[in-house]
């Protein structure tokens, strides 16, 4: 061998022991925990926008409310309250002596609803609707001759029980056919028969109305004949029923989407799937999650723009006795792998736990079959959470971990009382919307924390690889009054017979990704926001002020501190519309027939009112 070659031999050798060394360097946690993270986004990632002059041209509404009697009206008249908080809508109270003081203007509503309707002055009612006011009846009841003409009933029969629901017309999009086998309604209603001369049919369960209009006189009132109302999954029919009442109304959404991960990055279970249903080869799960589930996942992130909020665990074990172990080393590789490609995705990595138990003792209920072990005590808790805090900035030292997801969403106030000692930095809690308590559920408003001013409760809202009929209902109905998704998925559903219904990995993506392309294509203006983005633009939100006149020709709007990611719902009455398009002051989108999509850039706006031409 030449001189020549010998030296070749020598600098081929060194720059492939080079090239060894560099990956090997890459792929170590020395380099996670040295490199600076790129994934951090600043908290506030929109911005405010403020109008310099408030126009005060036009009519306001008022939506005026008799609080209802009995448990039915204090319930319909709790969701009509964080309905309208969270939509920007202002309700005022009124007692029923005060009835013929309010001007009977189109703009000017009464909000009436529980147990014993029939007992209010359908005198006055009346005359206030015929004059031109405005009347929203927010549950059945037994319908006395006098009020037939002014609801637009032109016979009546006995209660029954009627399921599912109808959309006669489209409310909002989105909104799934509610099937009769459904459990999600069930409806107290009375056998009517409306006037077609006068009522314009919305919805019916079992071919009897539920919700219509009636003209009467030179107003208008909308009827529920059922009690749907007092559930928080009708929320948003609530929100836009009540806008079918004005000649122009306008309400407000967050305008936000948080796409979650639970128990990511995480130990990954060991084993093959040769033998499942799941994938079509022989394959260990290691490399099935690596070279098939995140590689789709990625696709998507990658093409629908989404951020990825994470939900971290150390361990599966179910120890709940200190000492924990160190779980450094046991997982480091998916720490490594998959928390450093989520973050370089502009993502967040969240708080599950250290292990899967919920942070709860044997206090506190939680349904057996779970098969949860509960803890000791909360300084056992405190030392897990210690433990997952320690796991988690090993890997990750340059980032804040804001964000906590309850494993199986369980969690007591013994548990946030542990998490607020041990995880000072915590910004936000996100369990459950929706949901049964029975079972241990931590159930959520979108408010601060009633004990910690410094926690905000974020809840999610649906979950899985793709929505039976009753979750995109649920879905939709967010989007139709707070206006956010939040939705989360788990790497191991894919391995579970019952929550994958033994699908292939194939069609559990194929339903994932048309989720998405769902989302997008119901509500385009959302903006894809990590759980640390969206807590800090709902606070903005929930704190701005939002101004809204009207006018036969124009809706005036403006700003006041408000985030931009807000969104805007407009709806018309038949026979107007909205130029569609780009504007100076934002964008407008046609949702439906008379519902739009306002976008504002700037913080006000004139936005014209059109008859539809023929």
């Amino acid at each position: 061998m030449t001189k020549t070659s010998n030296k070749l031999v020598w600098i081929s050798g060194g720059v492939l022991l080079l090239a060894v060394a560099a990956i090997l360097f890459f792929r170590s946690d020395y380099f996670v925990r040295s490199a600076k993270s790129e994934a951090s986004p600043a908290r506030q990632s929109f911005q405010i926008l403020t109008a310099d002059n408030k126009s005060n041209q036009g009519e306001t509404i008022q939506l005026y409310v008799i609080s209802g009697e009995g448990d039915l009206g204090a319930k319909v008249g709790e969701n009509l309250a964080y309905a309208s908080g969270y939509a920007h809508i202002q309700t005022l109270p009124l007692d029923e002596d005060e009835i013929d003081e309010i001007e009977p203007s189109p703009y000017n509503a009464i909000f009436v609803s529980g147990d014993h309707l029939q007992d209010l002055s359908v005198e006055k009612l009346s005359r206030f609707v015929e004059e031109g006011g405005r009347l929203f009846v927010a549950n059945s009841f037994y319908y006395q001759d006098e009020w037939l003409d002014l609801l637009g009933i032109s016979e009546m029969g006995e209660f029954i029980t009627a399921k599912g629901l109808t959309f006669e017309k489209s409310l909002f999009p989105g909104y799934p056919e509610v099937p009769v086998d459904s459990n999600l309604f069930t409806h107290s209603s009375v056998q009517v028969e409306l006037d077609e001369t006068t009522t314009d049919l919305w919805m019916s369960a079992q071919s009897n109305p539920v919700f219509w209009t009636n003209d009467f006189g030179e107003g208008k009132a909308a009827v529920w004949n059922t009690a749907v109302l007092n559930e928080k999954s009708a929320r948003g029919l609530m929100v836009q029923s009540v806008g079918l009442l004005f000649p122009s109304f306008v309400s407000a959404q967050v305008g936000t989407e948080i796409v979650y991960i639970d128990d990511f990055p995480s130990p990954v279970p060991e084993g093959s799937l040769s033998g499942t249903s799941l994938i079509d080869e022989e394959i260990s799960v290691r490399d099935f999650y690596k070279h098939y589930w995140w590689r789709d996942i990625e696709k998507m992130i990658e093409k629908y723009g989404i951020k990825i909020t994470s939900g971290t665990i150390a361990t599966y074990e179910n120890n709940v006795n200190p000492p924990f172990k160190e779980m450094t080393e046991a997982v480091r590789r998916p720490y490594i792998y998959y928390g450093r490609t989520l973050l370089g995705h502009k993502g967040e990595i969240g708080y599950h736990g250290y292990n899967h138990q919920p942070l709860v003792t044997a206090g506190t209920y939680i349904d057996p079959e779970l098969g949860y072990v509960p803890w000791p005590d909360q300084q056992s808790m405190g030392e897990a959470v210690k433990k997952l805090k320690e796991t988690v900035a090993h890997f990750f030292p340059n980032e804040k971990i804001e964000t906590y997801v309850p494993p199986s969403n369980i969690i007591d106030r013994e548990g946030i009382d542990v998490l607020v000692k041990e995880l000072p930095e915590l910004k936000t809690i996100a369990s459950l919307y929706t949901g049964s308590e029975s079972n241990g559920s931590f159930i959520q408003e979108f408010e601060y924390d009633e004990t910690y001013p410094e926690l905000y409760h974020y809840p999610r809202v649906t979950s899985g690889y793709s929505l039976d009929n009753s979750a995109t209902f649920t879905m939709a109905d967010a989007m139709a009054h707070i206006g956010t998704i939040s939705h989360f998925i788990h790497p191991d559903d894919v391995l579970d017979p019952f929550r994958s219904k033994n699908s292939s990995w194939a069609k559990m993506a194929f339903k994932y990704e048309r989720l998405l392309q769902d989302v997008r294509k119901w509500y385009p203006f959302l903006t894809s926001v990590t759980q640390r983005e969206a807590t800090a633009a709902i606070k903005a939100y929930q704190k701005s002020k939002i101004t809204r006149t009207y006018t036969d020709e124009s809706i005036f709007i403006s700003y006041d501190k408000v985030p931009s990611t807000t969104s805007l719902l407009v709806r018309v009455e038949e026979g107007k519309e909205l130029e569609e398009g780009t504007f100076s002051y934002g964008k407008v989108i046609k949702l439906s027939e008379g519902l739009y999509n306002v976008q504002l850039k700037e913080a006000e706006a004139e936005i014209n009112i059109m008859e539809v031409q023929s």
